[in-house]
This record gives structure tokens, sequence and C-alpha cells, in this order.
């Protein structure tokens, strides 16, 4: 994905658009970092679902430690919990996970 800098878009315009006032120049830096933006947005926010999503299904089993996905959610459980293996195991329930084979 291409770099979003102001000083990319700010060439961008200048390249695209070289005899434009100070206003069209900020309203063509609005224009063209817009869709940029959102593609970078939907890109990260595809990304987040898909490991939501992942994170989700093992909800419908219970958490075995040998399974390497299983095992980093109940690492970030655990280190929400502080450490406290007894706290964990309430913040796991309340989530919607079971621990154990």
């Amino acid at each position: 994905m291409e770099s979003l800098t102001k000083e990319n878009i700010w060439n961008e315009v200048e390249e695209k658009y070289p005899n434009i006032t100070a206003l069209q120049f900020n309203k063509k830096v609005e224009e063209l970092a817009k869709p940029k933006i959102n593609a970078i947005f939907n890109s990260i926010w595809g990304d987040q679902k898909s490991i939501i999503d992942a994170a989700e299904k093992y909800k419908k089993i219970p958490l075995d430690y040998d399974d390497p996905e299983a095992r980093q959610i109940l690492n970030q459980i655990l280190k929400e919990a502080g450490g406290d293996r007894s706290k964990a195991r309430q913040i796991a329930t309340q989530k919607g996970y079971k621990i154990g084979k």
C-alpha cells in the first residue's frame, strides 16, 4: 500500500495542479487524502475483523493450551489477569471462553 504522508499528498497536488490557489490546494489535498485514508482504515479493519472472528470461534470450544491459537488467547487473558490464574479463569468465563479440553 502506498505511503500516506502529508508530503506525498502535497507533492501529488503540486504535480497535478501546479497553478491553483492556496485554498484550492488545501481542498485538493483533502480530496486526495480522504480515499487513501479510507483504504488504510478498511485494510486495518479487515485485519482486525479476521482476528476477532478467529477468537470468537474459540468461544464455541474449550481452550486447549496445546493449540497455538488458543494458547495466544489464554496468554492474553492471563496477562489481563496480572498472572493470577484464578482471576484469568473468571475473565475467560466473562468473555465467554471455556478453559480445558
